[in-house]
């Protein structure tokens, strides 16, 4: 897969299509180990690019998986004003997550319940090993 994946980031520098740029880099910064600086490179490359291309949708995917708590944020807006419920499910999910990594059990709580709303009320289930994890860790605390 990364192979076909380095094959359309060439690809897309020569016919200069900054969506499939951009896909490509979050493709690549999602599959490495998070932390890595390709990781790191790869989703600053797709936010970047994304943002150039002005594909809103898969802007706030890009700063999803980046997950600075600015790119968080301004994912939320984007999600908010365009309706991206599932979008926002995702951010419910992360703050959730960051919340109870920083010892706020309360607000990861909070996230949790919205996240969890979210999700059965789009049918999101792509979400719900993430939700049962995150479940188990709330109860435990």
């Amino acid at each position: 897969m990364l192979n076909r994946v380095a094959r359309t980031i060439s690809l897309a520098r020569e016919s200069r299509v900054l969506l499939d740029l951009g896909l490509s880099h979050l493709t690549l910064g999602r599959a490495n180990v998070s932390d890595s600086p390709e990781a790191t490179s790869n989703l600053n490359l797709a936010v970047d690019t994304l943002r150039r291309a002005g594909q809103l949708p898969y802007l706030g995917l890009s700063l999803l998986a980046r997950g600075r708590q600015r790119d968080l944020d301004e994912a939320f807006g984007i999600a908010t004003r365009s309706g991206m419920r599932l979008h926002l499910a995702d951010y419910h999910l992360i703050s959730a997550g960051n919340a109870y990594k920083g010892g706020d059990s309360g607000r990861a709580r909070e996230h949790f319940e919205k996240a969890e709303t979210l999700i059965r009320e789009t049918g999101y289930h792509r979400r719900d090993g993430e939700l049962a994890e995150l479940r188990t860790k709330l109860v435990t605390s």
